[in-house]
């Protein structure tokens, strides 16, 4: 819950936005509406790279298509792969509790409950 209207914000501040998924392309598009893909600069999906996550490859993809370098960058996760592979790529990463409890997501450099708590971060980093 709230996902939508935090992406949504986002981007209407002009905010640079990357999906990284490992789900096939194919499927991104049947899953996600196309009002919320089109919110996305990018879209590195496990149809892209060649190592999926924990590997850093699919990060590594993102921050380069959008054109931003590691430390202007936040990875948002909700899984210890993800969580891995932002680790790897030198990204700061924050865990959000939507999915797994934070016994999962320890590796994480903070972790959050919702995005009420993202929305917080973000003003801590002056991104708003």
């Amino acid at each position: 819950p709230g996902a939508r209207s935090f992406i949504k914000e986002c981007d209407d501040q002009g905010l640079k936005l990357a999906l990284v998924t490992g789900t096939a392309r194919s499927e991104v598009q049947k899953i996600l509406p196309k009002d919320l893909i089109e919110r996305f600069d990018v879209i590195i999906s496990g149809s892209d790279v060649k190592h999926g996550k924990p590997h850093p490859e699919p990060y590594l993809k993102a921050i380069k298509k959008l054109k931003v370098g590691r430390g202007e960058a936040i990875v948002v996760e909700n899984a210890p792969f993800g969580i891995t592979s932002a680790a790897k790529a030198g990204l700061f990463c924050v865990a959000i509790e939507t999915s797994l409890p934070k016994g999962y997501l320890k590796e994480a450099d903070t972790i959050i409950h919702d995005y009420k708590g993202l929305k917080n971060i973000l003003k801590r980093y002056k991104i708003s």
